[in-house]
């Protein structure tokens, strides 16, 4: 009799876990996709001029804002490497402060410089976006 009592709450305590638990922690949900990666398929879209592509890692009220950004290098930016300097998850899991070292050409300087970017994802429905600049 008493082990029931003890596997009944065992139950419990992992369903309770199983539900609340999952909520608090994204990564573990089934399907999640490190932020890591959702940046560096978005810098290889925007390293290749895919701004399509690109503008669907971005979320929406960033959108505008992204527009403004493509329209004023897409003929002037060109992007030669990318590296993911760190990364650090905030927010229970739900925020990532990805921090970007790109190195480019702009016209008409032509010569090789670098920039580091920190960048604020948020993770929405199952996915990550880019929420506002620097792109």
């Amino acid at each position: 009799m008493k082990m029931r009592t003890v596997f009944w709450c065992l139950l419990a305590l992992a369903a309770t876990l199983g539900i609340t638990g999952c909520s608090k922690a994204p990564h573990l949900q089934p399907g999640y996709v490190l932020p890591e990666e959702v940046v560096g398929y978005y810098m290889d879209a925007l390293r290749w001029k895919n701004y399509d592509e690109a503008e669907q890692f971005i979320a929406r009220e960033a959108r505008p804002a992204f527009a403004k950004f493509q329209k004023e290098n897409e003929d002037r930016l060109n992007i030669i490497d990318y590296k993911i300097i760190s990364s650090e998850l905030k927010d229970n899991g739900y925020t990532a402060l990805i921090k970007i070292r790109r190195d480019f050409f702009a016209v008409p300087a032509m010569s090789k410089q670098s920039e580091e970017l920190l960048q604020t994802w948020k993770l929405v429905n199952g996915r990550w976006y880019l929420s506002a600049p620097p792109f």
